[in-house]
């Protein structure tokens, strides 16, 4: 009996030890762990209440990393700065100077260029003072995942026919049901021909003629045959070859490789909801385009101080039209190209076209062709702005709203520059008193807010978030202030250009009852 209640304690015992070892890592050292396919931990160290320097020795193999995340478990870490040292052997240093605090997102780091091999890394760091126990600093590296290589397409038949070799001309059709196509080789079955030129007819009526001059051996492929201008859809082949008397015949095959299909799914998400009017709910309008009866690619500025972008949409006006591909400028000069390839019809909207991540965008050229037989397609750029970035919505109410905690007086009215965009400050000071909130109401004609921020007294700045074109007579939603006495108020605005003159803003605060 005793036996076996030590034998049953032993056989608990042993199964609490082995689920204990076997909890994922993230139960084991906190919330921070991710998942290790993508993020990889390059080093830990326990961070004293002095400021040290610890080295990271990095034995990453192959590997190259894009960013860098600093994190803290146990107490808050303070810290300084990070330099990195690649596999080049050129350095690094980011400088910080920041709190990262136990169980947060911690402080993400972009690396220079696209992906890097990093050797070593050196931090300073110190565990905040007044912590009950030293921090542990952790360092994770974001592995670069290059994109997968699109398959090579075989080739396959995409017409045949069968004809006598005393004929000096042959045609072979094919059409359209096989796509676009890149390269086509030929083979003919049964007898050896000789081939003196080769033209193939496109889609739109125009021809490309190839010089072949020599034989074909029986049941053997040519050469391939690249198609000018890339993919093509192929209405005919037409061979002219040397005639051969008799009743000879031979079966002439063309064989295609068609175009692989771009990944669609990987920029062009879900469909966006639309309003009464057919517009993009809950999107900006950064401009529009003209299509022309060509491929051509037309550019519409955004600017940095629209802020930053999550995605964007096309919506198609007048006429049906193939938007090829946008090309995406962002703040720092990068460019990216994002395939579409699709036709839309006159009215529709694109699916969401979708960004790495939400950033900042200098200008958006559209390469877009109209279809032949109609007027020329109107491109609108709408998009959707990141948390944190997004406009208040415009009422067409002109007259400024009452609350109960204060009462709205007129504080300044300007009017903007018509040809070019300026920069005003509006001065305030003590004697305006406090001010809970602020709006602005636009007269006479649009006006196009680029910035605008209020400087307190005590030297803070607060982002006012009333960005883009505000049509005339409509006023903007309430903007609370963070402190109540507010010492200027700076704004880059520019009139919308027209044919009748200047727009008018006015500046309304919302001063804040005094107490008895």
């Amino acid at each position: 009996m005793l036996r076996k209640i030590f034998c049953g304690a032993l056989i608990a015992v042993m199964a609490v030890g082995l689920a204990g070892s076997l909890q994922p890592a993230s139960a084991q050292r906190g919330s921070y762990d991710v998942p290790p396919r993508k993020v990889v931990l390059l080093g830990e160290e326990i961070a004293k209440f002095t400021r040290e320097t610890d080295d990271f020795e990095i034995d990453a193999g192959n590997r190259r990393f894009t960013h860098l995340r600093m994190l803290a478990d146990r107490s808050p870490i303070k810290l300084f700065h990070i330099e990195v040292t690649f596999g080049n052997g050129k350095q690094h240093i980011f400088n910080v100077g920041k709190i990262i605090k136990p169980n947060s997102k911690g402080i993400l780091l972009e690396l220079p260029g696209r992906a890097r091999r990093i050797t070593k890394l050196e931090a300073a760091y110190q565990t905040v003072r007044g912590s009950k126990r030293r921090g542990i600093a952790l360092i994770k590296g974001r592995v670069f995942v290059p994109p997968p290589v699109a398959p090579v397409a075989k080739f396959v038949t995409v017409g045949d026919v069968e004809a006598r070799l005393r004929e000096r001309r042959i045609s072979i059709p094919v059409g359209r049901k096989d796509g676009r196509l890149i390269a086509i080789r030929l083979r003919v079955a049964g007898r050896d021909v000789f081939i003196r030129t080769l033209r193939v007819v496109f889609g739109n009526g125009s021809s490309q003629n190839v010089s072949i001059n020599g034989w074909l051996e029986a049941d053997t492929r040519s050469d391939p045959i690249r198609l000018a201008g890339g993919a093509r859809f192929i209405d005919q082949v037409v061979l002219d070859i040397r005639p051969r008397r008799g009743r000879r015949r031979a079966a002439f095959q063309v064989l295609g490789q068609k175009a692989i299909e771009h990944r669609r799914s990987s920029r062009l998400g879900e469909a966006v909801r639309l309003d009464r009017r057919g517009l993009p709910r809950r999107h900006e309008l950064l401009g529009s385009a003209d299509a022309d009866f060509s491929v051509r690619g037309e550019t519409i500025r955004v600017g940095r101080d629209v802020g930053r972008i999550e995605h964007l949409v096309v919506r198609v006006l007048k006429n049906d039209a193939y938007v090829d591909s946008i090309i995406v400028t962002y703040g720092r000069g990068r460019e990216e190209v994002i395939k579409i390839d699709e036709r839309f019809r006159a009215g529709s909207v694109t699916p969401r076209i979708r960004l790495e991540r939400p950033r900042r965008i200098r200008s958006v050229q559209i390469k877009a062709q109209s279809r032949p037989g109609g007027a020329r397609a109107k491109l609108q750029l709408y998009a959707r702005l990141a948390e944190g970035w997004r406009r208040p919505r415009i009422q067409n109410d002109p007259r400024p709203v009452r609350l109960k905690d204060g009462k709205w007086a007129m504080l300044a009215s300007r009017s903007p520059a018509l040809f070019k965009a300026e920069q005003v400050i509006i001065p305030v000071g003590r004697g305006v008193g406090p001010i809970n909130a602020l709006r602005l109401v636009i007269k006479r004609h649009d006006v196009r807010i680029f910035r605008m921020r209020a400087v307190f007294m005590n030297g803070d700045v607060q982002d006012i978030p009333i960005i883009g074109k505000i049509r005339d007579e409509s006023t903007t939603s309430i903007v609370r202030l963070n402190r109540p006495f507010v010492r200027e108020i700076e704004i880059r605005y520019q009139t919308n250009l027209n044919f009748k003159g200047e727009g008018l803003v006015e500046f309304w605060v919302l001063k804040a009852r005094r107490r008895r």
